[in-house]
């Protein structure tokens, strides 16, 4: 039932916050998803990822998992370039650096993932980039080319 909600979620925002990333349960299960994203604009502009999400039986208790298929991201700080698994836990950052089964859904997990790509739109990766900057001096920042 959680599972047929987030998916209703996802539909229903899916000309704003969801723009560019599609995802879908498998025909075999609905604890799988196949998803893919499309990048607009940005260092990966004009990037076709595609990923999966494997959702484990006590979700939403326990965080779902995200990676993209092998070799489908180049480089990313975020994506273990061996597993393509995506590391969420700077998003986790307001909760300890755990998943909030209060706080956290699948549909957010998206959104984040969305987020990585465009790290100027995340309030947290502005909070980053701000604390790595020695003060009065102009750092270079990830992802800028």
């Amino acid at each position: 039932q959680i599972l047929l909600e987030e998916l209703e979620l996802i539909r229903n925002d899916a000309n704003a916050k969801f723009s560019g990333i599609y995802a879908f349960p498998s025909f075999s299960s609905m604890m799988e998803w196949h998803g893919i994203i499309f990048i607009r604009s940005g260092l990966y502009q004009h990037g076709v990822f595609k990923f999966v999400v494997k959702i484990p039986a006590k979700y939403p208790s326990e965080a779902p998992r995200i990676h993209f298929l092998n070799g489908c991201v180049p480089f990313h700080p975020l994506v273990d370039s061996k597993t393509g698994i995506v590391n969420f836990n700077f998003f986790y950052s307001e909760t300890g650096g755990q998943w909030d089964v209060k706080r956290h859904r699948l549909h957010s997990m998206l959104a984040w993932l969305k987020g990585i790509f465009y790290p100027e739109s995340l309030p947290l990766a502005k909070q980053l980039l701000s604390k790595l900057e020695p003060p009065g001096e102009r750092a270079v920042h990830p992802f800028q080319v």
